[in-house]
Formats: structure tokens, C-alpha cells, sequence
């Protein structure tokens, strides 16, 4: 859609995790075109359409372009239209408020294009697959010259590179969690050892989704102050010697090292981003991440 865009189990869990609050600067299976190109044609048939909805091969109105997607490498969509003997107003507040199980509403849209008003809506799948950074249906809506509605539907997924085996957590590791907090002033040291706190972090960590290839964004950094912080989260057998440290802060993806070299960076934009990011806070007492 026209000026839609967007910057998307073990079975029991043990590491040692060193959680620290600095002061710094801004700083499973293969995935394949093929295989993200199914999962959009299975959120293409299982597409939500109003009651009266026909396919149809009729060329689009004007008003409708396409739907405004991520700029990010490595996307398919797909698409289908359909026509419905309705009022197309009445069709797009339809959509607004009715959505397949597993998809949240993440944008609604209008706009006019030399005097044709159109709609739209886009979901997004809430439970994102392995390799899998962004994954929507986009819905847009437009009057026909008979008085109808014209709806085209736009399932768009975008793949990444696999996350490395070793960019993993293990059950075998020990439990124990260590948070530090660093700021303008000497911080404080916090050793946290419930194993219920220690295994969320560790499962939301492993749900993190490598960063999406972007096409020319970049990430804007606010200015720093003596207040700016970024998290930084140590995975290891000992408290003391991490072997795997991920650095989340107010600009950019989430930083990780294996071993002390560079692993790919993890998206901090996607829910998945957003869980780890609260539950690192909460551990440090904040209701949600605060870097300044």
C-alpha cells in the first residue's frame, strides 16, 4: 500500500547469563526463496474476504498500486484480487475488524488518486517461523466504475540467513544470571539464580530471528548523553567468562559474539525483539528497556 512501510523449544533451559547495563555509543533449516515463497501462498488461500467475495481476472482500478512493503532484501509476494457487490468503504471497515486466528492488525491506510478514493488494511503473522523476519497479508480496496468493490490481497514474506548452530543456547549449560548495571556512575552487580527468570530469558533468546537484509535503511541514532546505556546479555557456563554476549541498545539490531567473534546481528524490530528486550528489563527491575 501507497506509504506503508515498515522497519518482523527446549524443553528446559540452563546458562549462565550475564546481563549488563553499559554506557556506550550507538553502535534449523536452510531458508530458501522457495520455501518462503510457500508459506506466502499458504497466507494467500487462507486470506480472510468478506462475505460475497469472487476471484476475478479484471485489471485493477487505478487507485490501486500494490502494497507498501519492507525495504528489506530477499522478499516474495504474491497476490490475488476478488470483487464483492458491496460498498468498498463498508468492505475496507470489514476488514478492519475481522482477521484469520494467528495475524494482528499492524496497519490501516486511505488515500486518493486523481479522485478514486482507496483502503487498506495489512495483518501480520504473530508467530513468526525460523528464518522468517517479516510475514503479512496487505489488503487493499478500491470502488469499480459499477459501484462495487474491488479487493486486492498481497501476501508478502521475507527470508533470511540461517542463524548458526552455535548462535544457540543448550540445556547442558549451568544456571546462573548475573546482572550488571553501568551507567555515568559505578553500577551495580545483581546475581539472579531462579531458574523460572533465568529460562525465559533464554528461551526469548532463542527465539530472536537474524536481522533482515536491508535495501539502503539505516538505523538512526539519537544522541548519546551521560545517561545513554545499551544492555549487553552474557551466555556461558561461568558467570565470569561468557562464551556468547548479545548488546541490544536504543539504534540498531541486536550485536551477538560466539567466542568473541562477530555472529550475525538478531532483529531487535520484531515482537520476538521487543520479549527478549522487556524480559532483560525486568530482570533489572524496569517495567521495560530504558537506554537514556
Amino acid at each position: 500500500m501507497a506509504g506503508l512501510t515498515r522497519q518482523k523449544g527446549m524443553t528446559r533451559y540452563g546458562c549462565a547469563v550475564l546481563l549488563a547495563v553499559v554506557a556506550v555509543g550507538c553502535s534449523s533449516g536452510q531458508p530458501s526463496a522457495r520455501s518462503a515463497l510457500a508459506l506466502a501462498h499458504h497466507i494467500l488461500d487462507a486470506a480472510l474476504l468478506p462475505p460475497g467475495a469472487r476471484p476475478t481476472s479484471q485489471p485493477a482500478p487505478g487507485a490501486i498500486g500494490g502494497p507498501g512493503t519492507p525495504e528489506i532484501a530477499n522478499l516474495e509476494d504474491v497476490h490475488q484480487a476478488w470483487t464483492v457487490n458491496a460498498d468498498a468503504h463498508a468492505e475496507w471497515q470489514w476488514l478492519e475488524g475481522h482477521r484469520r486466528a494467528g495475524f494482528h492488525l499492524i496497519g490501516t491506510d486511505s488515500g486518493t488518486d486523481r479522485g478514486v478514493p482507496s483502503w487498506g488494511v495489512t495483518d501480520e503473522l504473530t508467530a513468526l517461523p525460523s528464518n522468517v523476519s517479516y510475514a503479512a497479508v496487505d489488503y487493499e480496496i478500491a470502488r469499480t466504475s459499477a459501484g462495487g468493490a474491488y479487493i486486492r490481497v498481497d501476501a508478502t514474506v521475507d527470508w533470511t540467513a540461517p542463524r548458526p548452530a552455535d548462535e544457540f543456547l543448550h540445556a547442558s549449560d549451568q544456571v546462573v544470571v548475573t546482572v550488571l548495571h553501568v551507567a555515568s556512575v559505578p553500577g551495580k552487580r545483581v546475581v539472579v539464580t531462579d531458574p523460572g527468570q533465568v529460562a525465559t530469558i533464554v528461551r526469548a533468546f532463542n527465539q530472536l530471528h537474524v536481522v533482515p537484509s536491508s535495501l539502503g535503511v539505516k538505523y538512526g541514532c539519537p544522541p548519546l548523553t551521560r545517561r545513554t546505556v545499551s544492555y549487553q546479555v552474557g551466555f556461558g557456563a561461568a558467570r565470569d567468562t561468557p562464551t556468547m554476549v548479545a548488546t541490544l541498545g536504543q539504534c540498531g539490531p541486536i550485536g551477538v559474539t560466539v567466542d568473541g567473534r562477530g555472529a550475525p546481528s538478531l532483529n531487535m524490530y520484531d515482537s520476538a525483539g521487543s520479549a527478549f528486550a522487556n524480559d532483560v528489563a525486568h530482570v533489572l527491575g524496569l517495567t521495560e528497556p530504558h537506554f537514556g
